[in-house]
């Protein structure tokens, strides 16, 4: 209450915790993790949470479930809550307490308290107060030692469904049953979400949530997960998997194993993941809607529908290249991925706004010479373009903002009626340019953003239905994945199962596995243990 931050030991690390109601508390507590805008989870009693957000039943007893995940729902107008705590932002995650030092921390004087992981930028969740003396004013602690680190597990209901963002406390190391039988794999993860898998027989156990591996302090809390999963299940591995992506941290550490290793597409693993969750093994038209992923052709893809099985995979359609310039530092830049693709696709540049002169200058340079200018077909970007198009953060401080801030300007009850834009299917791309030239004369008109927002998703559903209905014709085949980190937008999730269902589509999506990178070792090991024969 008097606006301390208060790092708590649990029971799988550290959570560092302040008054949500208390905006200067919250904003120190910003200022000291580096994370300006990011939303934070509260966590409060069962008889006060419906004060602070919308709730069903059933989204009550999710939160009341043994995981006692980390739920976000719709934000209340009348929320007690510090304005800072989920900021532009209509959502909020919360869950209820789930140890005993959460009942004495919790209380009628203190209802509303921030649980964040205890952790400092980039790093894996604290074992020690001394990783924290510099986040935290004092501690909450006891005498035994963290031995297993595991982060908080999200759930994002959608209208059909329950999107599993993190799969982590509560679900591992629960095994997951395959369609078939594996020799002893290892999935060594990708970049961002990372997490790994070990298999054996039909079963497959996934590791907790790890972070992303950009640091030397993620990578080592990755390999101590890693040898106590070989200790807790006795496995040696024989078989190893990995991503394409050669720069990857797993990759150079699959490749130091001396093990044999399968190097596995990125969207393939994406589709094979969610397939062994349905217990499919077959051919399916598999649709990964995705941020980044290394391509077969050294391209950066993300807009991706393949015929797929646990083996091979056929690219029968993807969206047409567009120009990043500067690979990755565009990514916290939508801006410059909007005027790059204004750029190219021939729309209206001038009114973008968030953008300087020099900048602009750069970017055409960059493209009329074809100086590092990655091509890429990722739905991601897409995304990022458009936002940045309508002025939604033309620069970004986390992962997916500008694309959840469009997804928050359309409502999911008009979207079935918007005018969708035109787009172009020639052979097999999907040609968005002529999306970017509508989306640039909406803006020129002054048609309102929800607006543009609900028919940019409604033209990502018609086109990824008219894709699917021109493979469905040529290959017979009738059943569909939906995979990618796309995919936990609900927008566009409802809208592609209703379409695709009202089409007599039989739609298979993620469930118990995460929709993003966090379910790519998963897919690694599908596709290394046919690849390999077994």
């Amino acid at each position: 209450k008097d606006g301390k931050i208060v790092g708590i030991k649990g029971i799988g690390g550290f959570h560092i915790a302040c008054d949500a109601t208390n905006y200067d508390a919250v904003e120190l507590l910003r200022q000291r993790k580096n994370r300006p805008h990011k939303p934070f989870a509260v966590m409060c009693n069962e008889t006060n949470v419906s004060e602070i957000i919308e709730i069903n039943d059933n989204q009550l007893k999710l939160l009341k479930s043994p995981a006692a995940p980390i739920v976000i729902l719709p934000k209340k107008n009348n929320a007690m809550l510090a304005k800072n705590v989920s900021p532009q932002n209509p959502n909020i995650g919360v869950f209820l307490p789930y140890a005993p030092h959460h009942y004495q921390f919790v209380t009628e004087e203190l209802p509303f308290v921030i649980m964040t992981s205890g952790n400092n930028s980039n790093e894996p969740i604290a074992k020690t107060e001394s990783e924290l003396q510099n986040l935290c004013d004092c501690f909450l602690t006891h005498n035994r030692p963290i031995l297993n680190r595991s982060d908080d597990s999200i759930i994002l209901p959608a209208k059909r469904q329950n999107i599993l963002v993190r799969r982590s406390r509560g679900f591992v190391p629960s095994p997951i049953k395959l369609p078939f039988k594996t020799v002893p794999t290892l999935g060594c993860g990708a970049e961002l979400k990372l997490t790994f898998s070990l298999s054996r027989k039909n079963d497959l156990f996934l590791s907790p949530y790890i972070g992303n591996s950009g640091s030397k302090e993620t990578m080592d809390f990755y390999l101590e997960t890693y040898e106590k999963y070989n200790r807790w299940f006795k496995l040696k591995p024989e078989l190893i998997a990995c991503d394409l992506q050669p720069d990857f941290a797993t990759t150079r550490f699959a490749e130091s194993t001396k093990i044999s290793l399968v190097r596995v597409q990125h969207h393939h693993a994406h589709i094979s993941a969610i397939m062994a969750e349905h217990q499919l093994d077959e051919k399916v038209i598999g649709i990964s809607y995705d941020g980044t992923g290394y391509g077969t052709d050294g391209a950066i893809w993300g807009g991706e529908i393949f015929i797929a099985d646990h083996t091979n995979f056929n690219r029968v359609f993807h969206l047409n290249y567009m120009p990043l310039p500067g690979g990755d530092a565009a990514i916290k830049h939508p801006i410059r991925i909007a005027y790059a693709y204004s750029f190219a696709a021939g729309a209206n540049t001038k009114q973008l706004k968030g953008i300087s002169e020099l900048e602009k200058n750069v970017i055409q340079k960059q493209l009329q010479n074809n100086f590092n200018v990655f091509q890429t077909s990722s739905m991601g970007r897409l995304f990022d373009c458009v936002a940045a198009m309508l002025g939604l953060f033309p620069t970004i401080t986390f992962e997916a903002q500008s694309a959840m801030a469009l997804e928050f300007l359309c409502r999911s009850e008009s979207v079935s009626d918007a005018e969708p834009y035109q787009f172009g299917i020639n052979k097999d791309i999907i040609d968005v340019r002529p999306i970017i030239i509508e989306v640039s004369k909406d803006i020129q008109k002054g048609v309102n953003h929800e607006v543009i927002s609900q028919r940019f998703h409604k033209t990502i559903i018609n086109f990824t239905l008219i894709s699917v209905q021109k493979v469905s014709v040529v290959s017979g085949l009738n059943k569909v994945v939906l995979s990618g980190g796309v995919m936990q937008n609900r927008i566009l999730l409802d809208g592609l199962i209703e379409a695709l269902t009202r089409k007599n589509f039989t739609v298979y999506s993620p469930r118990n596995l995460s929709p993003n990178d966090g379910s790519i070792s998963v897919g690694q090991i599908m596709i290394a243990n046919r690849i390999m024969g077994s």
